[in-house]
């Protein structure tokens, strides 16, 4: 019984860990460009776990899991082993209820503001903006294209999108003043990161505007 109940607290801390170290590795991979940290899967498991951990604590409801193991140790009858010595240490504190529960809901807070910040999905990264992103200039680089019709009203913009485990850089050709997509040319080339597509992509922009 009692390597059961240590093999629950393991457990326990491992869930600690997820949703601890899992926000924090959505951040690092939003801005190192990791894919994995815009699954689905994971950041909706994510959301899912601190959710139920919030709720529970609003409810005052205890932990299924600390419940488990104490009901454990107790029909075990054993002393402390090292795993529930050292485990048990980093992971229950003597504090009172409210601000655990105080934690719980703001983290939950956080995760759910960085599944707006940082959405999830496999073309997260590259959406297509609205148009008013454009006028705030705010998102994307824009080249100005000199056009007869277009009053120069005609805008190029860079995007990045995902393709057999790379990326390539997707040049859109929009006239504002139409208000239609007038071309889109996607690279023939992949790159290894988001961030090597939009600079190759940007190049070919460039070089396109000065050919213009």
């Amino acid at each position: 019984m009692n390597r059961l109940a240590d093999a629950v607290l393991v457990l326990h801390a491992a869930l600690v860990v997820f949703i601890v170290g899992g926000l924090l590795a959505i951040w690092l991979g939003a801005a190192s460009d990791w894919r994995w940290v815009r699954g689905r899967a994971f950041r909706g498991l994510h959301l899912a776990a601190i959710g139920v951990v919030a709720l529970l604590a609003l409810l005052g409801i205890a932990c299924p899991l600390t419940v488990l193991e104490d009901t454990l140790r107790h029909d075990a009858g054993a002393t402390q082993g090292f795993v529930q010595r050292w485990v048990g240490r980093l992971l229950y504190y003597e504090l009172p209820a409210w601000v655990f529960t105080v934690a719980y809901v703001a983290f939950a807070a956080l995760v759910a503001l960085t599944w707006r910040l940082v959405p999830p999905g496999r073309n997260a990264m590259c959406k297509t903006p609205p148009a008013d992103v454009f006028s705030q200039g705010n998102a994307f680089r824009e080249v100005i294209m000199k056009s007869e019709g277009s009053n120069g009203n005609l805008r190029a913009f860079v995007q990045t999108a995902e393709r057999a485990g790379g990326f390539v850089w997707v040049i859109t050709l929009v006239d504002f003043d139409a208000k239609n997509v007038r071309r889109a040319l996607v690279s023939d080339d992949s790159f290894s990161t988001a961030a090597a597509a939009r600079d190759a992509g940007e190049a070919r922009l460039a070089g396109m505007s000065e050919d213009g």
